[in-house]
Formats: structure tokens, sequence, C-alpha cells
């Protein structure tokens, strides 16, 4: 990671998950995923280009149901 990347957040999970288990995962820059655990809980993270990404939110479709009852919103139209 240098000074011009951020760490994009994937998801929070139980700290049984460890970066063993991502070998060979990718994120959205093609950058290897791995975890940051604290209290019981596993962050699965990557490191990307702070110009490519910004520090906003990436813009989702309009809000969306799926068959496990979590949707996906925007709250916003920007990158």
């Amino acid at each position: 990671m240098t000074a011009s990347d951020v760490v994009w957040l994937y998801g929070i999970t139980s700290e049984s998950i460890d970066d063993a288990q991502l070998a060979g995962v990718t994120g959205v820059a093609g950058e290897p995923v791995r975890t940051v655990s604290s209290a019981g809980l596993a962050a699965v993270v990557g490191s990307v280009s702070l110009s490519e990404f910004g520090e906003g939110p990436l813009a989702w479709p309009p809000c969306t149901s799926t068959t496990t009852g979590f949707g996906l919103c925007s709250t916003n139209g920007s990158r």
C-alpha cells in the first residue's frame, strides 16, 4: 500500500476466515484481498488507487431486492 492508495471494504464476517482462505481472490482493481481482524470480526479489504476509485461510495443501481431479503441501494449518483 502506498500513500496514494486507500482501503476498499468488501465485507465483514466472522474472524474464522483468514488470508489463506482468500488466496487467489482479487478485488475490484485486481488486487489481492486480505482480512483485518478485531473483536471476533474480520473485515475483507483490498488496497486500491485513490485517484481511480476516490473516497466516496460507488454508485449502485436503484434499490433492488434479492432473494435473501437484502437490498442494494445508491445514496448518491457519484462514484
